[in-house]
């Protein structure tokens, strides 16, 4: 995942460096859409992408009537059932009607929306700059030494999962708030 805000997720599928000329990363932006009844279409958030876009695959967005949240069919605790009424609207492009573009550095930007309707979907196609593609490829190539094995002898796997994956309130909870995951005590 690369980011994550209230109701809008962001994930990022990288790709083998050089498979594809015009890009090496999916990025998919999605808001949720029973966040609230009638949604804030001028909704406003900033997306760091670790690139540059290169081509928009598919942007939308569900047009979702005020009576779908009145659905008695949603308080179903037994089934899941999809917004009836809706009106699929779908686009090939996001700078102007969507968002703007924002240049951050050499190696990335920022796609600033001003509309970003409740159930907005969008996949895009992302291209890195080299020195982006050979840290991928070092971090890829982490696992084909020899001695990462060593380091993981004898530790079982609750052990993995508590280092991988444990985040700041899972961590403050367990230590009764004196640390977070990725503190260490005098080195910053």
């Amino acid at each position: 995942m690369h980011q994550q805000c209230d109701d809008v997720l962001v994930v990022s599928r990288q790709l083998e460096p050089d498979l594809y000329q015009d890009f090496d990363c999916y990025v998919s932006i999605t808001r949720f859409c029973f966040y609230n009844k009638g949604g804030d279409y001028a909704y406003k958030q900033s997306i760091e992408l670790p690139g540059f876009m290169s081509d928009v695959v598919f942007a939308g967005y569900l047009e979702i009537p005020d009576s779908v949240y009145a659905d008695p069919r949603l308080k179903d605790t037994t089934h899941v059932y999809g917004p009836r009424g809706c009106k699929l609207l779908s686009y090939n492009h996001l700078e102007g009607k969507f968002c703007s573009r924002e240049k951050l550095s050499e190696s990335k930007e920022r796609l600033n929306f001003h509309f970003m309707p409740p159930s907005f979907t969008c996949v895009i196609k992302v291209k890195s700059r080299s020195f982006i593609k050979q840290a991928v490829a070092k971090i890829n190539a982490i696992d084909e030494d020899p001695r990462l094995e060593t380091v993981y002898d004898g530790v079982p796997q609750s052990g993995l999962n508590h280092v991988l994956f444990r985040c700041e309130p899972e961590e403050k909870d367990i230590s009764a708030g004196a640390r977070g995951p990725y503190g260490f005590d005098q080195y910053g």
